[in-house]
């Protein structure tokens, strides 16, 4: 439900497409409320993410795959910003949460395992430009 918010441009955004509170998708994106079957299929209308993938998990989040980026484009967000924003969350991120990122990396970019083994040792898995 987090990422269907942050594709729609945040909750409060689709909270107002779909035409319920910020609230109640903040019940959803925390776990504490299941959407109606007819409530999943405006948020992923108003989110442009697949159905399937918002109710099971299952398949790509945007429809047609992979091949459709939608409105954005490599370009629209510099290498330079990522950068400087991956640093600040790294900062300021919990062991815990670092753990977490490095799993999530290496589970949706294989390459990240691999770069990551060839890393310099003094590298002490620290983020940043």
């Amino acid at each position: 439900m987090a990422d269907a918010a942050r594709v729609a441009g945040g909750a409060q955004a689709l909270a107002e497409r779909v035409g319920v509170s910020r609230r109640m998708i903040g019940e959803y994106m925390a776990g504490r409320s299941d959407p109606s079957r007819e409530r999943l299929v405006k948020i992923a209308d108003a989110s442009g993410v697949s159905l399937e993938w918002l109710a099971a998990g299952r398949g790509s989040m945007l429809p047609g795959g992979e091949q459709e980026v939608r409105a954005l484009s490599i370009n629209a967000v510099p290498l330079e910003s990522i950068k400087a924003w991956l640093t600040d969350w790294w900062n300021s991120a919990s062991s815990v949460q670092r753990a977490w990122l490095q799993v999530e990396m290496e589970r949706h970019f294989p390459e990240y395992g691999e770069w990551k083994k060839k890393a310099p040792a003094n590298s002490n898995g620290q983020c940043g430009a």
